[in-house]
């Protein structure tokens, strides 16, 4: 007597998680300021082959030693090395960290400040080659090489947010352009430009 009773029931529920028509659409285009702005909810894979987080960590490195170097506070960026090292922005401590493919400390670099490789607000690390450029919020820039030593500091534009590296000494920044004037809800512009190497 209990089957027929629980039947009924279960094709219920199967017929509520069915797709339905109700449902929101997976891509929203709408219009803002006359840019035509498209959203899409889908995922970008089907159901046999998706991105998952694994259960255990490759590498901890608040785990794989000890010491300040292992302690963390406000990381901004984090970047895997050719080598398999691994570089991290802290930026609790203005620092450019390096360590070992298994998580060991290698050596630090920069610190608060503002002198040749010193930070005020460490913001990003973009690597080219075994070389990192790390940006500062102010738009200064600091090449450092393979061992952390200072190369080269540059100070191109204040207001440079995002630095990526195309290859053969090309970089594209963006930079926003503020009005300071404006009032209430405001998008400011951004613009995209290329740092081309200057002929020698």
């Amino acid at each position: 007597m209990k089957s027929p009773i629980r039947l009924p029931i279960l094709l219920v529920l199967f017929a509520a998680c069915s797709p339905s028509d109700d449902l929101p659409p997976l891509v929203v285009q709408r219009d803002s300021a006359g840019i035509t702005i498209i959203e899409s909810f889908a995922p970008a894979w089907g159901d046999a082959a998706h991105w998952r987080v694994g259960v255990e960590p490759l590498v901890d490195l608040a785990e794989s030693g000890t010491g300040d170097a292992h302690h963390f506070y406000s990381v901004r960026d984090v970047r895997r090395l050719p080598d398999g090292g691994i570089v991290v922005a802290n930026r609790g401590s203005d620092e450019i960290r390096k360590f070992s493919p298994d998580g060991g400390f290698v050596r630090s670099a920069g610190g608060s400040g503002e002198g040749p490789g010193e930070f005020t607000n460490l913001q990003r690390i973009e690597l080219i080659g075994d070389s990192m450029l790390v940006l500062d919020w102010n738009g200064r820039m600091a090449m450092f090489g393979r061992d952390l030593g200072l190369v080269h500091t540059m100070w191109p534009d204040p207001d440079i947010g995002e630095v990526r590296y195309l290859g053969d000494g090309i970089m594209v920044v963006e930079t926003s352009v503020p009005d300071y004037d404006a009032f209430g809800l405001v998008r400011f512009p951004t613009v995209l430009a290329l740092l081309v190497p200057s002929a020698a």
